[in-house]
């Protein structure tokens, strides 16, 4: 499959700018990619003179009919659907380089690369980009615990059982916070989420990523084929891991074509301890600061804390104490 051009990177940059426009790809017949609707809408467009019946397509964010545009009947694929635009890059490419030069239809070259590509475009809950950074987050802590304690520091992640932190490890809770921003602000979703259990202490991660080009970083499939080679030994707790970025995060293996984008820490990660000199908002204070009686009846309280300057990085020794290192970190 020939880029001729238009690499994803380059339609990514028109992507995130939002730029309307229309591309076309070197070769004949003409053919023009277009990036429309504010960036959330990457298709394919080619100039028709008789009429075809364009394919029917069952997939729910993939589109494909005949248009007209400046007087002129054209065949276009396309979707709407922000999550597919990596994968759906390539299949516009594999259309292109059927028509252009294997000579193809392009309504014939649709329907087979859609049969081709069916289990990427095939209609999925994909993770929005804010979960799939904090997947990312937990996945960093699992691997290391895993490579101090084995298959046994699976249990410690109790974040996807429903459980107010993130991981329990003896009598010590982790909660952990990614982000790609500037400083160290990061998302608190609820007044409990930095209370400890009765009896233990707590410590939020901080982790700072950012995006990787190729061959750097990691990409969120990668990193959770690292958690499945620590649990080769033990087929139980692999099983139980599969089963939970399935049925708890709506990841399944045959996802991670659409999970191409990579990162990499950008910082060294820190380690806060929640005490008195972590900003928080504790639950007593907050009905405190409400109507008397009517605490109860707000749900979710969600904010932002600052966490820059705080905490300790990986080589201190109460770091390691809390969250063992072994091996280059990511």
């Amino acid at each position: 499959m020939s880029e001729r051009h238009l690499s994803w990177e380059n339609v990514r940059a028109w992507i995130e700018r939002g730029d309307a426009g229309r591309h076309a790809i070197a070769g004949e017949p003409r053919m023009e990619l277009f990036v429309e609707a504010a960036g959330e809408q990457l298709g394919l467009s080619m100039p028709l003179d008789e009429a075809v019946e364009a394919p029917v397509l069952p997939y729910e964010h993939v589109h494909c009919g005949m248009r007209r545009r400046e007087g002129q009947r054209r065949l276009e694929v396309w979707t709407d659907s922000p999550e597919l635009h990596r994968p759906f890059h390539s299949f516009l490419l594999t259309v292109a380089d059927e028509v252009q030069l294997a000579g193809q239809p392009m309504a014939a070259a649709i329907a087979s690369a859609a049969r081709r590509f069916s289990n990427l475009l095939a209609s999925r809950s994909l993770l929005p980009s804010e979960k799939v950074l904090g997947l990312l987050g937990e996945l960093w802590v699992l691997e290391r615990l895993l490579q101090a304690d084995g298959s046994s520091a699976l249990s410690c992640w109790t974040g996807p059982e429903g459980e107010d932190h993130d991981f329990r490890r003896g009598s010590t809770e982790l909660e952990v916070k990614s982000t790609t921003r500037q400083r160290r602000e990061h998302v608190i979703n609820g007044v409990k989420q930095l209370e400890p259990s009765p009896g233990r202490e707590l410590h939020v991660l901080s982790l700072q990523f950012a995006a990787a080009s190729s061959g750097e970083g990691s990409s969120l499939p990668e990193a959770i084929e690292r958690a499945l080679t620590l649990l080769e030994s033990d087929p139980d707790a692999r099983t139980r891991f599969e089963d939970t970025l399935e049925q708890k995060f709506g990841y399944r293996d045959s996802d991670a074509p659409l999970y191409p984008d990579r990162f990499q820490l950008r910082s060294e990660p820190a380690l806060v301890h929640v005490d008195e000199d972590c900003p928080r908002i504790l639950p007593n204070r907050f009905a405190d600061a409400v109507t008397p009686g009517l605490s109860s009846r707000v749900r979710l309280l969600s904010h932002e804390i600052d966490l820059e300057g705080l905490g300790i990085g990986p080589d201190h020794p109460e770091f390691q104490s809390v969250l063992p290192v072994s091996g280059a970190t990511r």
